[in-house]
């Protein structure tokens, strides 16, 4: 349901304020207009901290603040210059909007809009989680609590060095290898982890990596919902045009109020024990970003089982 919110709040920002209807609110006056429709589009994504949410709309209630900040933004999302240069101007930007008690200008506040405007440029920054994921990553971060170019641009880095090149693999390969790291670093103790493979191609294009980023969440995921023991099971196969992957669990099971709601970022269930509810966040992205899907089935008291599926690398004959 989270990751809906934000892509109807995409659409509708494309709808309202793109380009070209930002620049005419512009041209006609209505900084008011654009200001307004900025942050009660954002008021459904549950982005901002109600604190953040409150202080941005203190400081457009006045005209100099709307004007402010809708200028601001034209020039943030499209203006000129380069993206160190935009992003100090916007930086500056958010700095001088009006404030009554809260500061306006945190990470989250500086990032929301262009994440929610061009969320293929731009990328939103929740420092407790993102510094947690570059952790769990092992990228270096350098995190400063006030918003500059340095963090952001590091930021991006941090996301672009995870778009890696995609590769022709057969799947069963790369689950394989996964499985073995598991088994030689003991990351499954406790649990018996069993993988079995049918006869079936299956070659998919892919990042490596990425997919055994999927799969070591899944299995951790599985073996962290059996503290008394039980069985993990990986399986692969082919339905059709699909390469599937299944990882399963004899546990407990997932209770469906947290079942709904599983694949949303920074929801976890295990925050007491570190957790930011990014892993399966995370995968669930990656799978699409390769075209295919990652879905979950689990009743209470009967275990769970993720299903990844991947078009199957299909090779055009030459003639």
């Amino acid at each position: 349901m989270e990751r809906l919110y934000k892509c109807e709040a995409h659409q509708r920002w494309n709808r309202a304020l793109g380009r070209t209807q930002l620049r005419s609110l512009l041209d006609a006056g209505e900084v008011e207009e654009i200001a307004t429709t900025a942050v009660g589009i954002e008021s459904r994504t549950n982005l901002l901290f109600s604190f953040e949410k409150m202080a941005v709309r203190d400081a457009i209630r006045s005209g100099s603040g709307a004007e402010i900040l809708s200028n601001g933004l034209f020039n943030w999302l499209y203006g000129g210059g380069t993206e160190k240069a935009r992003f100090e101007r916007w930086c500056d930007v958010v700095d001088e909007l009006p404030r009554l008690q809260t500061r306006v200008a945190t990470w989250p506040v500086v990032t929301v809009f262009g994440f929610i405007a061009r969320p293929r440029t731009h990328i939103f920054l929740k420092p407790n989680v993102t510094r947690a994921a570059a952790d769990r990553y092992g990228f270096d971060f350098p995190y400063r609590s006030r918003p500059g170019w340095e963090t952001y641009r590091a930021l991006l880095d941090f996301a672009r060095e995870n778009a890696e090149e995609r590769l022709i693999v057969p799947l069963e390969d790369v689950i394989q290898s996964t499985v073995d790291l598991v088994r030689r670093t003991n990351a499954h103790k406790g649990v018996e982890l069993v993988d079995c493979y049918d006869d079936a191609d299956l070659l998919v294009s892919a990042s490596p990596n990425q997919l055994k980023q999927i799969f070591l969440n899944l299995i951790a995921n599985a073996r962290q919902a059996m503290p008394n023991g039980g069985i993990v099971r990986v399986e692969a196969r082919r339905e059709g045009g699909f390469a599937v992957a299944t990882v399963s669990d004899d546990g407990p099971g997932i209770e469906p109020a947290v079942l709904e709601r599983i694949f949303e970022p920074f929801f976890t269930t295990k925050r007491l024990t570190g957790g930011t509810g990014l892993g399966l966040s995370v995968s669930f992205g990656i799978a699409e970003s390769h075209g295919g899907t990652l879905t979950v089935a689990s009743e209470p008291g009967h275990g769970a089982a993720f299903t990844l599926r991947l078009p199957v690398y299909e090779e055009v004959p030459h003639d």
